[in-house]
């Protein structure tokens, strides 16, 4: 799409297309024209990006939210047939050589029906339906990873594509019937071979009030249950909707600073003075930041997990501090040893993500895992958007400065995040009573109720005139009143003892 983008975007500027390979910044100074072109360029991205985003947060809050009634196939399902729809469409424009405007269009309808960000809501949300707690964290991991691998092929591979038909009007045909040859199959795969996990209500409403609002019931609404001693269950008033909020505040922060606009941000950073990477050298170094990433992240989990026994939280914690060191080397890196050294200390970073989702879905029942991956869905979509502005942004503001700024930005996001898990998991131990104690306490209940019904039986005794009833004894009074009085010291012993607040 970026190369159509620009081959309309240089005839306006009356100035044809280059099809010579990419080179470095340093190997050329650009004019004033040049300039001119690429800042239309970007510009024209970023308000196709906003013409797609926008409608696929309110469409994703909807069906992700519907999905717990309604089953999760239709998420699946859905992104096939807007993605066809959306390259029928792009594919005509390109045919016609309409003009820009009509780009607009493709990009609000694709939107709409979901796209990308309801197909990651389905998949995510129907993987905690089919797995463990234990499971779960290392099933997004590998969920992540794989759409992360199977984008970098993608974008690799079709610009290949192109670049040998040298940017043509029919490379870009073929490669768009390709890419719906694989929609088709994937939404033919999913209605043979994948069950429906979620048990369908026939009354659920799609466009309803009840959508949003069970999305935001599970931010508001009082209803974390923990277990009590007994094996019963006592509410904990707010526990978990102040934990939920805790985690989706540290997931955006994370997202921002892991949002894709970021791998352009490093594409312009190595381009420029002092490395001066040729295209080689850059695909070089991102193909071996996803490798790592990918394949060292599931070794890393593997270990954390399996050998350490860590938490969800306390695995995104170490991947947290991977990711701000490898972006602070990044910022002052000048060296291309250094680069690669950075990837290298940065390879966890992809776990922080999949571990927050992860303590979530365990924190929300299993009948609103929807609306849940609903709303972080909307939010990593959203943070995607602030990132390409943000970045961009601060890049441009500094680069004749100090260019490695924005890397301490990303630091900085990470940094927030850190700090807001540190909370969580600080103000989790203070507000959840332990086992032990919830043990005392029950042991404590049992003891104060046997005690009091011993105290009753000594303060009667049985009638004489008339046999099989229970009096109190006037003879005994005085015996009567110093049992009573004991009874009551041992139960006053006994209870009620008030373990973590709640007696």
């Amino acid at each position: 799409m970026i190369f159509y983008v620009e081959k309309k975007v240089y005839e306006r500027f009356n100035v044809t297309v280059s099809n010579s390979a990419s080179v470095s910044l340093c190997d050329k100074d650009q004019t004033t024209n040049d300039r001119l072109i690429q800042e239309n360029v970007a510009m024209w991205n970023m308000h196709l990006s906003v013409a797609y985003m926008i409608p696929s947060v309110i469409s994703t809050v909807v069906f992700g939210a519907h999905s717990d009634r309604a089953g999760r196939k239709p998420c699946l399902l859905l992104p096939c047939f807007s993605g066809v729809l959306y390259l029928g469409i792009t594919a005509l424009i390109v045919q016609l050589d309409l003009p820009l405007e009509y780009l607009l269009i493709s990009h609000v309808l694709g939107g709409s029906l979901g796209g990308y960000t309801i197909l990651f809501l389905g998949s995510i949300a129907y993987t905690a339906d089919t797995t463990t707690d234990g499971q779960r964290g290392f099933r997004i991991f590998v969920l992540d990873g794989l759409m992360l691998l199977g984008g970098a092929i993608g974008v690799v591979s079709v610009d290949y594509w192109i670049a040998q038909d040298k940017r043509s009007d029919a490379a870009f045909l073929s490669k768009t019937l390709a890419i719906g040859a694989l929609y088709t199959m994937t939404a033919i795969y999913a209605v043979l071979f994948v069950p429906e996990t979620v048990k369908q209500d026939p009354t659920a409403k799609l466009f309803s009030v009840k959508n949003i609002a069970a999305v935001v019931s599970i931010y508001s609404t009082e209803n974390s249950v923990s277990t009590g001693g007994n094996g019963g269950s006592e509410r904990t008033k707010g526990s978990k909707e102040w934990k939920l909020r805790i985690l989706f505040a540290s997931l955006f922060f994370v997202a921002v600073a892991l949002s894709p606009p970021i791998i352009s941000i490093d594409i312009l950073y190595v381009l420029n003075r002092p490395f001066c990477w040729d295209a080689k050298l850059v695909g070089l170094f991102l193909a071996s930041t996803m490798a790592l990433m990918t394949f060292g992240g599931a070794l890393g989990l593997f270990i954390m997990q399996h050998w350490w026994k860590m938490s969800d939280i306390g695995i995104a914690l170490v991947a947290l501090i991977s990711a701000i060191a490898a972006n602070v080397l990044k910022a002052f890196a000048n060296k291309p040893q250094l680069m690669f050294v950075s990837s290298v200390l940065g390879m966890l970073a992809l776990l922080i993500i999949p571990m927050i989702r992860a303590q979530m879905s365990k924190t929300v029942h299993q009948k609103k895992q929807g609306a849940l991956f609903a709303s972080v869905a909307a939010m990593e979509t959203l943070s995607a958007l602030l990132a390409s502005v943000t970045f961009g942004t601060v890049y441009s503001a500094t680069v004749d400065i100090f260019s490695g700024v924005v890397f301490l930005t990303v630091a900085a996001l990470f940094g927030m995040g850190f700090l807001l898990l540190c909370f969580h998991v600080i103000y989790s131990r203070r507000r959840t009573p332990s086992r032990e104690s919830l043990k005392i306490r029950d042991v404590s209940k049992r003891s104060y109720s046997s005690c009091q019904s011993s105290s009753a039986y000594n303060s009667v005794a049985e009638d004489p005139v008339h046999p099989g009833e229970l009096v109190e004894s006037n003879e005994n009074e005085s015996n009567r009143i110093e049992n009573e009085n004991e009874s009551n010291s041992s139960c006053e012993a006994w209870g009620p003892i008030t373990v973590g607040g709640v007696a």
